[in-house]
């Protein structure tokens, strides 16, 4: 099926259209104000390098110049908070909502990012820092609870870098929702529309077909000149074909001559 004929089916069956076309935006409508609002909150957390590393040659005690080699920390940090085990014990401490603690894509150092997605803006703002204070916790737990403890003067830290943002509205979850609704109700319109159309034309042939079935055989048709002579004149007996109409007067009788 073509554009056009596309168009000429929606015009023969345009109150299908109609009906499918208000209850796609209802739908979505619908969608819309019944899915819920979600909120998130982020903050940005970094890796320091211990006493230790922050001493070497060319570091200058700085322990900000030596987290260069902390990048596979700081993943294996995220894995082990993203852990069931650590959504349990968060659990316990009161986040309900879901989380997230993950390294930032491209990012240029051992940054760890903890995301708190939930219904209301103020659990959220709640919950974040619940999080954020189990990372530096287990940051501290993973480095002892290896079979040699870590000596102090190499312990890595945690420092916040970005604080939490103010919790903002997560759109991309229910436009979504949103656009598949209006996509499935618009589909199922053009589906219907054409179910319709071929049954309604199917019904329409077989009607005129049984019609033409049930009109009964007309008598053989009668030539031109005959049929105009029934529908004509009063015809009389005699005389050629050309004399039968009454009132045809012969050329040669007397009544003619003068």
């Amino acid at each position: 099926m073509d554009f056009g004929e596309m168009l000429r089916v929606l015009r023969r069956r345009w109150i299908v259209a109609t009906v499918g076309i208000v209850l796609t935006l209802v739908a979505t409508l619908g969608a819309y104000k019944a899915w819920p609002n979600k909120y998130q909150s982020s903050a940005e957390l970094t890796l320091i390098g211990s006493k230790s590393m922050a001493n070497q040659a060319g570091n200058g005690g700085n322990p900000y110049v030596a987290v260069g080699n902390l990048d596979p920390v700081a993943s294996i940090l995220a894995g082990n908070v993203s852990s069931d085990q650590a959504v349990k014990q968060l659990r316990a401490e009161g986040v309900t909502y879901t989380y997230t603690a993950e390294v930032p894509q491209f990012a240029a150092g051992p940054f760890v990012q903890v995301t708190v997605i939930g219904k209301e803006p103020a659990e959220v703002t709640q919950q974040l820092p619940i999080v954020m204070r189990y990372v530096e916790q287990r940051m501290n737990e993973l480095q002892q609870e290896t079979a040699i403890p870590t000596p102090p003067n190499s312990v890595i830290t945690t420092q916040v870098i970005v604080p939490p943002s103010t919790p903002s509205k997560v759109l991309k979850t229910k436009l979504e929702v949103v656009a598949g609704m209006f996509v499935i109700f618009f589909v199922g319109t053009l589906i219907t529309i054409a179910i319709v159309d071929r049954v309604r034309r199917r019904k329409t042939g077989k009607r005129h077909a049984d019609a033409d079935t049930a009109t009964p055989a007309g008598p053989p048709a009668e030539s031109t000149a005959d049929a105009d002579l029934d529908e004509g004149s009063e015809l009389t007996e005699a005389g050629p074909p050309w004399a039968r109409y009454q009132g045809y007067q012969d050329p040669a009788s007397p009544s003619r001559v003068r």
